[in-house]
């Protein structure tokens, strides 16, 4: 992250201050007391919310620092009845009021700074010692290795060493664990001879798998032969009845049989004709029901003879026509 820009109000001895930073190297000089330092004390506050009640201008009640970087710009206010703190990113507004003395850790976030010990190495006071010149031996190489990436290089390291001790631990297991195998291998002599009755074993399993598929076939075969050997025997019984046939009777049941074949057909003429009357005369039969039934109405609505004129009842004529249907 680059600062580069930054506004001061009502801050310490400014009244109203811009400064716009070079991206490469800044040098802020000036007499004493005119707000060098307030503009690092301006900055600290800005970033790492570092405050003091003398940081107000006389006659002012509140102070506002705005701070214009690469990745955000920061608006800074503190008063006697304001404290709040916003952030513009992305396009967006972020605003946080009324927090402690440390920023909220979405400020933090948002602005992904590193905290004020981890910049110690880099942000002094104006009466401190000259950097790193009257520092130890230890905090120098502390400070050196941090700025060059050597304490990443360090952890790299130990972690490569560590990762190599493991690496040796397990191919130190692995070789006991292979030394293992070879004494038990050693032990046992007799695999080659196993392997061998193993194949044999095999080659006679495949053996005695095609005998069985052979018997199967065999087997099959023998029904077949077996199923023959009955069709020739009943031939044979055919044959054998045959041979005792009679064919000369066999040859005159033949002659009487042409010969009965037209009686039975003139039979079945007659049963035809026997059928055709009898079905002419149960019509005739019918018929003569039915004038019967009719003449007995009629003679039931007369109530006399036709012959006498006498007078009849209608059990006399059902007794006359029964004797008559009886007689018939």
């Amino acid at each position: 992250m680059k600062i580069l820009k930054i506004h001061i109000e009502n801050f310490e001895s400014h009244e109203s201050t811009t400064i716009e930073f070079d991206p490469h190297f800044n040098c802020i000089i000036g007499p004493t007391n005119v707000g060098k330092t307030a503009i690092f004390n301006a900055i600290l506050f800005a970033l790492f919310n570092e405050w003091d009640p003398g940081f107000i201008r006389k006659g002012a009640n509140s102070c506002k620092i705005v701070i214009h970087t690469d990745k955000f710009v920061l608006e800074r206010i503190k008063g006697d009845d304001v404290n709040s703190v916003i952030i513009r990113k992305d396009g967006q507004e972020f605003r946080f009021d009324n927090f402690g003395k440390d920023y909220p850790d979405e400020v933090k976030r948002l602005t992904s700074l590193p905290s004020l010990e981890d910049c110690s190495a880099f942000i002094g006071p104006q009466d401190s010692n000259s950097f790193l010149i009257h520092d130890p031996s230890t905090v120098r190489s502390a400070y050196i290795s941090k700025v060059v990436g050597i304490d990443l290089l360090n952890e790299v390291i130990k972690e490569i060493a560590s990762e190599i001790k493991e690496c040796s631990n397990r191919i130190n297991e692995l070789e006991r664990k292979k030394s293992d195998v070879k004494d038990r291998l050693s032990r046992l002599k007799f695999v080659d001879k196993l392997e061998k009755l193993v194949n044999k074993s095999e080659r006679l399993e495949k053996r005695v798998n095609d005998l069985i598929e052979r018997n199967r076939t065999l087997s099959f075969y023998r029904d077949k032969i077996k199923d023959l050997d009955k069709r020739i025997a009943s031939i044979k019984h055919l044959l054998d009845q045959v041979d005792s046939v009679d064919f000369d009777g066999y040859l005159n049941v033949c002659t009487l049989y042409s010969e009965i074949i037209p009686k039975v057909s003139q039979l079945k003429e007659i049963d035809r004709r026997i059928s055709s009357y009898s079905a002419s005369l149960r019509s005739v039969n019918e018929e003569i029901d039915v004038k019967v039934t009719e003449l007995i109405t009629l003679l039931k609505e007369l109530a006399r003879c036709p012959l006498c004129g006498s007078h009849l009842t209608s059990e006399s004529i059902d007794f006359i026509f029964d004797g008559i249907l009886e007689g018939a």
